[in-house]
């Protein structure tokens, strides 16, 4: 069996090329491979980074609903301070007693004296009306004052 010399360098052409042909399909498969894994990766850190935003989301929300109820409060606690204020405003003020000198003078002059509060004295009726008001308001214990 005697091969021509064409026969075998199309022998050796057919080989090359399957070695070739062989080769490159083997890298395009581990490629192929890599890739893969790669865009795997990528789509669960796209979900990690989804989630990641959607807890982002959720805590502002709770955050803005949080500062938004506390706004609110701070207001109405503002309006009651400020109703508080009005009623102590509006309480009568105490008459002040005041001492005049003997008409026999001829430059009569009124002197008024503050007279000392002991810190033991008891409350007028329209400050107790006031603080209970207040404290009933503010849902305290104890409103009832003496």
């Amino acid at each position: 069996m005697v091969l021509s010399k064409p026969l075998i360098l199309a022998l050796l052409a057919s080989i090359s090329l399957n070695l070739i042909f062989g080769y490159l399909s083997y890298s395009f498969y581990s490629d192929k491979a890599v890739a893969e894994s790669q865009l795997e990766a990528a789509v669960d850190a796209n979900k990690g980074l989804q989630q990641s935003l959607d807890k982002k989301d959720t805590a502002c929300l709770a955050t803005d609903e949080n500062v938004a109820g506390y706004i609110k409060e701070k207001q109405e606690l503002v309006k009651e301070t400020d109703g508080v204020l009005s009623g102590i405003d509006k309480l009568p003020s105490l008459s002040i007693q005041v001492e005049s000198k003997p008409k026999r003078q001829e430059n009569v002059k009124e002197q008024t004296k503050d007279t000392p509060v002991s810190l033991d004295a008891k409350l007028g009726d329209d400050i107790k009306r006031v603080l209970s008001q207040s404290c009933h308001s503010a849902k305290g214990n104890n409103c009832d004052y003496p």
